[in-house]
């Protein structure tokens, strides 16, 4: 499929932008919860590796908040109501806490919240194509 010029790296992005390319709304938003949560693990992780800030834990944690600002702006408060606005009090109030000095107790707490969240947006993108019309409102 692809020639001895492509590296399997160039491959691996070729295949990625695709998979971005072609999903649904609600496949998108469960995508970002996904990678928001795997961020934070890896600054779960490098923090309890290190004890001084690493640039590991650093570059990973400001992908976390830049995904929660993905998140943030694809909400449409217009269109969402209360729950658009609810959950754009909880993306700040984890942007927030991310940004404390207790940076692991922050992280537990911040991927206690998203959980329940990652798993919804993952059932909902699985579930049937009707439903993901809700993500203009609610992602």
């Amino acid at each position: 499929m692809y020639g001895p010029a492509q590296s399997y790296p160039q491959a691996a992005q070729s295949y990625q932008q695709v998979g971005v390319q072609t999903a649904s709304p609600a496949r998108l938003v469960a995508m970002l919860f996904s990678a928001f949560d795997a961020r934070l693990a890896q600054v779960q992780q490098a923090a309890a590796q290190a004890s001084s800030a690493s640039p590991v834990a650093d570059a990973a944690l400001q992908r976390a908040l830049a995904i929660l600002g993905e998140l943030e702006a694809s909400l449409d408060l217009e269109q969402g109501g209360s729950l658009a606005a609810n959950l754009l009090a909880l993306y700040r109030y984890m942007r927030e806490r991310l940004r404390a000095s207790d940076r692991q107790a922050a992280l537990a707490e911040v991927r206690r919240l998203v959980a329940p969240l990652n798993a919804a947006w993952a059932e909902l993108a699985d579930s049937a194509p009707a439903a993901s019309g809700m993500t203009a409102a609610v992602a």
